[in-house]
């Protein structure tokens, strides 16, 4: 009787798992331009420079956010992304000032 009870639990456990991640992957907001995006690919520009190397993209078409990682590769800019940018932009920008004022 335990074991039923455990496995019944583990499924209620499990479906509300994939319902959470479902309402996460699926939003009910439907937009030619994400279609647009999915079949032909985002047309991203750089939005922000965080250093020389890495940069913040946003797509003309979708709005949808990205960044470089890294290993240099694209990735979805999520807020964990954004704060790691928004602390390496303020390091790279002292070092640079840092750099000028001991070059002049």
């Amino acid at each position: 009787m335990v074991g039923s009870l455990t496995f019944f639990y583990t499924l209620d456990f499990q479906n509300k798992q994939n319902q959470t991640f479902m309402k996460e992957r699926n939003p009910n907001t439907f937009s030619f331009a994400k279609v647009f995006c999915n079949i032909f690919g985002h047309k991203l520009r750089v939005s922000k420079n965080v250093t020389d190397h890495v940069h913040e993209y946003k797509c003309e078409k979708c709005g949808m956010e990205m960044t470089d990682t890294a290993n240099g590769f694209l990735a979805r800019l999520t807020p964990k992304f954004k704060e790691t940018n928004d602390y390496i932009s303020k390091i790279h920008q002292k070092r640079k000032r840092k750099h000028y004022a001991h070059a002049s």
